[in-house]
């Protein structure tokens, strides 16, 4: 029987019947770590207003406030780590294993979950869509398994790079430029092929219209710059690859039409964006913030799909209640964004035999 997706309904009900029945605790759990920030933080903020009073009777007024404000920033980051953190850290764990893990389990029973292991960094690297390597990198909640006849893993990661350089001034400085944050995720591809082909955002397409076509066929980053005659996938992908024949053989219409959709998909079908690209449009830089960044890899027999996000997908929200259901629904809307990539781009369909 072909595997599919989970409703919503279906979900409702699951969630009656599992989660809602161990949620109590979990919420108790929750409010004894936001009683705990909220006492720090009053203590420290009088801590603050003590010292400050003292200072103000014989000192500037900035000296009197920014002396205080630095003292208490660092006083409220140790405390935190000595009365909090634990609480937190417990409070996570237990939410991943009883939520997350349920839900993961519930979409699909075969799935393993792991709240605190992520896609390794070689293989990050391995993927050849990002030509910049992190020297800091984490992530978690790693999920691996079959989803119908598709080998699948995927976890969130964020990959950084940190560079030290020495201003005018000789003072040392610390600059971090973002990768990439949000959702790595990759499956076994139905076709067998040897080289590599990377699918970008075509950002420059969209401010540039047709002379960005002839910067991407001299920066060539990641192989040869592929052409396809598909004017909706070029909108919003730029392909390069090792070889012109074997990307074509990968990227069939049919699934140019599936990663158009599937753009659209992950930006909720947002055309307003779409078409504020090149417009001139002032509102653009305001849209621009919150597309989703898609990138694919087909290397290994493999496809990568990286898709960035803003924000912690599974992480628990510690200052909002567990016990409203959109809260929960939440969490199952991002599994099934991620674990449907199998469905979006048809990887259970075997009608390719690999060679």
């Amino acid at each position: 029987m072909p595997w599919r997706s989970k409703t919503p309904d279906e979900f409702k009900v699951f969630y009656q019947q599992t989660i809602l029945p161990g949620l109590d605790s979990l919420e108790k759990l929750r409010k004894k770590v936001w009683e705990k920030i909220v006492i720090l933080t009053l203590v420290v903020f009088c801590f603050f207003i003590v010292i400050a009073a003292i200072m103000l009777s014989g000192a500037f007024v900035i000296q009197a406030l920014m002396i205080p404000l630095v003292i208490c920033a660092v006083l409220w980051v140790v405390l935190f780590r000595i009365v909090v953190n634990k609480s937190r850290v417990k409070f996570i764990a237990a939410f991943k294993e009883q939520v997350i893990g349920e839900i993961v389990r519930f979409i699909e029973p075969g799935l393993d979950y792991n709240y605190s292991k992520y896609i390794p960094l070689s293989v990050f690297n391995a993927s050849k869509i990002f030509n910049v390597s992190p020297n800091r990198y984490r992530g978690d909640d790693y999920v691996s398994g079959r989803i119908g006849d598709t080998q699948i893993e995927f976890s969130e990661v964020a990959a950084e790079r940190v560079t030290t350089r020495i201003d005018s001034k000789g003072r040392t400085r610390k600059e971090v430029q973002t990768i990439f944050k949000g959702l790595f995720f990759i499956a076994d591809f139905n076709k067998e092929f040897k080289g590599t082909t990377v699918l970008l955002p075509d950002l420059t397409q969209k401010f540039l219209g047709r002379f960005a076509q002839k910067i991407q066929s001299i920066f060539r980053p990641r192989g040869q710059l592929i052409k396809l005659e598909d004017p909706d996938f070029e909108k919003r992908y730029v392909v390069y690859g090792d070889d012109q024949v074997e990307a074509r053989y990968i990227l069939t219409p049919g699934l140019m039409r599936r990663l158009v959709s599937f753009w659209d998909k992950m930006n909720k079908v947002n055309d307003s964006i779409l078409g504020n690209f090149g417009s001139g449009n002032v509102n653009f830089l305001s849209n621009f913030s919150n597309v989703r960044m898609v990138y694919l890899s087909f290397i290994r027999s493999q496809v990568i799909v990286a898709i960035s996000f803003n924000r912690k997908l599974f992480e628990p929200r510690l200052f909002r209640t567990l016990l409203d259901y959109s809260t929960i629904e939440d969490y199952f809307d991002d599994l099934q964004l991620a674990l449907g990539i199998v469905e979006d781009l048809n990887l259970n369909t075997r009608i390719w035999s690999k060679r």
